[in-house]
C-alpha cells in the first residue's frame, strides 16, 4: 500500500509515522515540499508525486490551526485551509494512476457551539471565526470534487509532540504559575496518537471499508477546558510528575472573563456513534488518552 502524507511535521502526522506499517510505504512531505499556501508549487510538486507513484491513500494533515492569527491572516487560512484543498482534489482526480482516497480532518469550530446537544455530522454548520470558516470552505471544496474521501472532524488535539493544550498546562505547572481556564466551553479531547490509529485501522480494512463522507472522530466522553486541565494535573501528579497536587493552582473562569478576537463555540460536543457503527472502531476516553500522552512525555524526560 502506498500512502501519501502531507504535514508530516504536525502532530496528527508524527503519530501516523510512529505506527507504520511494515508493508507500508508511506511519501511524506512537509510544508515546504509540499505548501498548502503556494498552489503554483503544490500543483507542480503534487503533480509530479502522483504520477509517478500509485497512491492508495493521501493523507491531509496539514492545516492552519493558529486560531487567533487566523483572524489577524484570513487570507492566509483560507488558502491554506480551503483553496489548497480545491487544488489538492484537482491533482487527485487528473493524475492518480488509481483510485486515490483523501482523509481530511475538520474541525469541531464548523458549528456555532449552541445548545447542548451533540451535534452530527449532518449537523448544520455555523462557524463563528475565520478558523471554523476556512475548515468549511475546505470541507466543501473536497465534496463539490466528488473524489472518494473520508472527511474527519476531531476535537480539542494533544499529543506529546508540537504545541497542544496538554502540554501548554503542564510546562506552566511546572512553574508553578496560576492557570485560569474557562470553564463554559465543553468538547472532547482527542489524542494524535487515537486519530492515527483510526487512520490505520481504515488502511488495514481498506477492503471491507468502502465508506466515505464526514464523520466525527473524537475521545469517549464530554469535559470542559477547566476540568480537562484539572484531570492533567491529578494525573500528572499521581505519575510522578509532582510531589503534590497543584491542582489547586487552577481556577475556573467564563469565556467573557477573556478579551479575545476570536468568538469560540461554547458546545464542541461531536457525536461519534456513526463512526463507531460503519468502521467497528471501539473509541476509547479522553482521559484514557491523556493518560498515555503523560505517560510518553514522562518516559521522554527520564
Amino acid at each position: 500500500m502506498n500512502i501519501l502524507l502531507l504535514g508530516k511535521t504536525g502532530q496528527v502526522a508524527q503519530s501516523f509515522l510512529s505506527m507504520k506499517k511494515s508493508k507500508t510505504r508511506i511519501l511524506a512531505f512537509d510544508r515546504e515540499e509540499m505548501p498548502l499556501d503556494d498552489r503554483h508549487k503544490l500543483s507542480n510538486n503534487l503533480s509530479n508525486v502522483l504520477r509517478n507513484n500509485s497512491i492508495d491513500f493521501l493523507i491531509n494533515a496539514a492545516a492552519f490551526t493558529d486560531v487567533n492569527e487566523a483572524e489577524v491572516n484570513s487570507q492566509l487560512a483560507f488558502e491554506i485551509n480551503s483553496n489548497a484543498l480545491l487544488t489538492i482534489t484537482r491533482e487527485i482526480k487528473k493524475n492518480s494512476k488509481k483510485k486515490t482516497t483523501l482523509i481530511h480532518f475538520s474541525t469541531d469550530y464548523i458549528f456555532d457551539g449552541t445548545g447542548n446537544k451533540p451535534w452530527y455530522p449532518h449537523s448544520k454548520p455555523n462557524p463563528l471565526n475565520v478558523y471554523g470558516k476556512s475548515k468549511l470552505k475546505g470541507e466543501e471544496a473536497i465534496i463539490h470534487s466528488n473524489i472518494p474521501a473520508l472527511i474527519l472532524r476531531t476535537s480539542w488535539v494533544f499529543s506529546k509532540n508540537g504545541t497542544n493544550f496538554l502540554k501548554t498546562v503542564l510546562n506552566k505547572l511546572k512553574k508553578n504559575e496560576t492557570l485560569k481556564i474557562v470553564d463554559d466551553q465543553s468538547g472532547s479531547p482527542t489524542s494524535s496518537d487515537f486519530i492515527s490509529k483510526f487512520c490505520w485501522h481504515v488502511l488495514e480494512n481498506s477492503l471491507e471499508y468502502k465508506k466515505f463522507g464526514i464523520y466525527h472522530l473524537t475521545g469517549k466522553g464530554v469535559t470542559t477546558w477547566y476540568k480537562f486541565a484539572k484531570f492533567i494535573a491529578k494525573t500528572a501528579h499521581e505519575k510522578g510528575v509532582f510531589d503534590v497536587d497543584i491542582s489547586n493552582n487552577i481556577l475556573p473562569v467564563k469565556s467573557s472573563d477573556y478579551s479575545s478576537k476570536v468568538i469560540r463555540p461554547k458546545n464542541s460536543y461531536l457525536d461519534c456513534q456513526s463512526l463507531e457503527k460503519d468502521f467497528s472502531f471501539p473509541r476509547t476516553t479522553w482521559q484514557e488518552q491523556t493518560s498515555k500522552i503523560l505517560d510518553q512525555i514522562i518516559s521522554e524526560t527520564k
